[in-house]
């Protein structure tokens, strides 16, 4: 839901009068549930909520984006639109009239016809090229989400565009001592993706000051760790959690480590797998529920989750957990209470942030990022097919999540997941920043902090620009199914 907050100044000066408050509260409401389908409602937006500042008019955009994904999910083309018309008119100020009115054009024909997709991306990327080359150097912010506007409808092709674009102003921003933290942190982020690792350290050096320490922390780490320079030790800023990270270093620090992910194996690595001193695996099924072991062995040692809320509502309700038994750790990414489940430490995993700018890291990179903070003597990935694959997950762990009924993943909520559909997939390209995420794998690689079995390798050795297609190509081909 939309909400209205003061960001105002002027508001403030209404806190002592409950009455004008009260009606200011009321008319939040009112817009949110029933102003949703009026022409009039960004006039509104802007006029009355917290959409004046260029930045959060931005965010509050990817809202409404998060609307037409569920309407597309729904089949309901009309409120796809709908939504969509909002959120491209809360970036209307950084975005010609010519190229906003074309860009619902496009998005009405392939609505209309699903068969025009390849041809309206053709001709979408050639009007954003336009409109990049042609527009204000300090739209970094509104390219950036234009490219999630872009990649929300399919058009990944089009978005790289925007979004390399916001990636390049980041890179070659002019900092100085007045720059904020964000800005700093923005160019810091770029010129890491961008592998401008001096550059990257002149912004650490000059202004690392102006970040906050946590962050700081991190970046310099993954810095160093790019730069194959010796790193130390970075916790996640959470006290309660210190005495796990520190038990998590000494069983990790100097070992060897497979990271198996949720993709389908194609190959025999399970002797490869089974064969290292620590064997992780994210959204962990159980040894029965595993694809064959001589594809994906049968070894866990330490398990990623999303959250642990399901396992207690399923532990309360007497379902049988004994796949846990044989972990020595769990990994959370979100915060809870309990430092511990069934004897098992609970490792909170630090947010990391050298991804650009702010996009989410999937459940796969998270563990990775916090893996390497412990040290281990190798890496390899096996099971990781960055989206660019025809499934989302064995078929194994989605039938086990189905049968459970448990909701422990992504958002696309992996026990409903619809491995052929056209919205799921958006959603995972919405949520997450796939050429962040590819990227930072990518650098990774070329710096040799990790291996991967060949899948991934391939995947890998592509430019971000040809990434960005493939999965155009497989979203294209999954749209035109549904």
């Amino acid at each position: 839901m939309l909400v209205f907050r003061r960001l105002d100044y002027r508001l403030i000066k209404l806190r002592k009068r409950p009455v004008i408050l009260a009606r200011l509260n009321f008319s939040s409401r009112f817009y949110n549930k029933f102003l949703f389908w009026l022409p009039s409602q960004v006039v509104i937006l802007v006029k009355f909520a917290t959409v004046r500042n260029k930045y959060l008019r931005t965010i509050q955009s990817q809202i409404f984006l998060i609307r037409a994904n569920s309407a597309l999910e729904d089949n309901k083309n009309r409120s796809v639109l709908k939504n969509l018309k909002v959120a491209l008119e809360l970036l209307r100020e950084d975005l010609s009239p010519l190229y906003r009115k074309n860009l619902i054009s496009c998005c009405q024909l392939v609505l209309a016809q699903r068969s025009q997709h390849e041809n309206v991306s053709a001709e979408l990327i050639e009007l954003t090229k336009a409109e990049i080359n042609s527009g204000n150097e300090t739209n970094l912010d509104a390219y950036y989400y234009l490219s999630k506007f872009l990649n929300s409808i399919g058009f990944l092709d089009a978005g790289f565009l925007a979004r390399d674009k916001s990636v390049s102003l980041c890179q070659l921003m002019t900092l100085d001592h007045g720059s904020s933290g964000r800005q700093i942190e923005l160019s810091f982020a770029a010129c890491l993706e961008r592998g401008d690792l001096d550059r990257a350290d002149f912004i650490l050096q000059r202004f690392g000051l102006r970040i906050q320490n946590s962050r700081l922390n991190h970046f310099k780490f993954y810095l160093n760790l790019l730069c194959a320079e010796k790193t130390q030790f970075v916790n996640s800023g959470v006290k309660d959690f210190f005495e796990s990270e520190i038990r998590m270093s000494e069983l990790m620090r100097g070992k060897s480590v497979a990271l198996v992910g949720t993709g389908s194996p194609l190959g025999d690595y399970g002797k490869e797998i089974d064969s290292y001193d620590l064997v992780v695996r994210v959204k962990y099924p159980g040894q029965k529920s595993l694809p064959p072991a001589e594809q994906h062995g049968r070894r866990c040692d330490i398990a990623y989750y999303t959250s642990i809320l399901p396992f207690q509502i399923l532990s309360e309700s007497g379902t049988d957990l004994s796949f846990l038994n044989d972990l020595s750790f769990l990994m959370v990414a979100q915060v809870v209470d309990a430092k511990k489940f069934r004897g098992l430490p609970i490792l909170y995993l630090s947010n990391i942030r050298s991804v650009f700018p702010n996009g989410d890291l999937t459940s796969g990179m998270i563990t990775l990022a916090n893996l390497l903070r412990f040290h281990p003597s190798s890496l390899k990935l096996f099971g990781f097919d960055f989206y660019a694959m025809p499934r989302l997950y064995n078929s194994e762990m989605v039938e086990f999540y189905r049968k459970k009924g448990w909701t422990i993943g992504d958002p696309t909520l992996m026990g409903n997941v619809d491995q052929d559909s056209f919205a799921q997939r958006v959603q995972g390209h919405f949520w997450h920043d796939q050429i962040a995420n590819f990227s930072f794998a990518r650098n990774l690689i070329r710096a040799g902090a990790i291996k991967s079995e060949p899948v991934s390798a391939e995947i890998l050795s592509l430019t971000p620009k040809r990434y960005a297609s493939r999965l155009e190509i497989l979203l294209r081909n999954s749209y035109l199914k549904n």
